[in-house]
């Protein structure tokens, strides 16, 4: 089998396997926790779900570049990385800084409160798991990138279902956290992204000029799906939001 057929063959069947797992998780905790209680968990990772729709159009530009510079330029191809990976970092503290200091006003509320700052790191390492999805891909390591990304739903979902009758709602809060951490751990381990932080201003803003044509109908679709869930929240209730977000995962 040729090395394009296995990436294929790799990515369908995580595809054909984590999506189900999805669905079982889903449906566990939406059972076990009330649907206003779901609700309230679907608004809270939407500050996770930031890490994807956040951004300033680094990783789009990298992911662009990085293989048409990589043959004829490949001291420029790494610039091109190792400036968007910083832009990326730094961003991410910034959005995890700001964030966390909104755990404060919900002080009075310990399941508020826990589950900001937990989205708030969650953002944070999903956001630098993400250089590492990036990296695979834009060096063609998809195989690896297929397991990785199977073990993350396989722990994911072991996780939360095996502690939800335990903690309640604290397990879908803490538990992708922790998955996330440990997906990090592997790949840091096993993966040299060849990193030197760099800052130049130039190309960074080349970066997000390109990043933001590339990207700007996903920064968007994250703007919308933000609106439409607390606009729900904030008139039909959060059971409504639970009901949705229910739905909304088994498409």
């Amino acid at each position: 089998m040729t090395r394009l057929k296995k990436d294929i063959v790799s990515l369908l069947l995580t595809s054909g396997i984590t999506k189900p797992l999805d669905m079982v998780r889903g449906i566990v905790v939406i059972q076990w926790l009330r649907p206003e209680m779901y609700g309230l968990l679907s608004l809270l990772h939407q500050i996770t779900d930031a890490a994807k729709y956040g951004e300033l159009g680094f990783l789009s530009a990298i992911q662009r570049d990085y293989n048409y510079y990589r043959s004829n330029n490949p001291s420029y191809a790494e610039h091109i990385k190792n400036v968007g990976f910083s832009g990326e970092i730094v961003l991410s503290l910034i959005m995890t800084l700001l964030i966390g200091t909104i755990a404060w006003f919900y002080r009075d509320s310990m399941l508020i409160c826990v589950g900001i700052l937990a989205s708030a790191l969650g953002l944070l390492l999903t956001k630098w798991l993400r250089l590492f999805h990036l990296y695979l891909k834009i060096t063609k390591q998809f195989v690896y990138l297929s397991r990785i990304v199977l073990l993350q739903s396989l722990l994911l979902t072991v996780g939360v279902v095996g502690l939800l009758p335990v903690v309640g709602i604290y397990a879908p809060l803490s538990i992708p956290v922790i998955v996330v951490a440990i997906s990090i751990f592997i790949l840091w381990r096993t993966v040299d992204l060849h990193f030197k932080p760099s800052f130049d201003y130039a190309e960074l803003r080349r970066q997000v000029f390109i990043g933001m044509q590339l990207g700007g109908l996903t920064v968007l679709s994250g703007v919308a799906l933000y609106t439409e869930r607390f606009i729900i929240a904030g008139t039909l209730g959060l059971e409504s939001v639970g009901y949705y977000s229910f739905i909304i995962s088994l498409i």
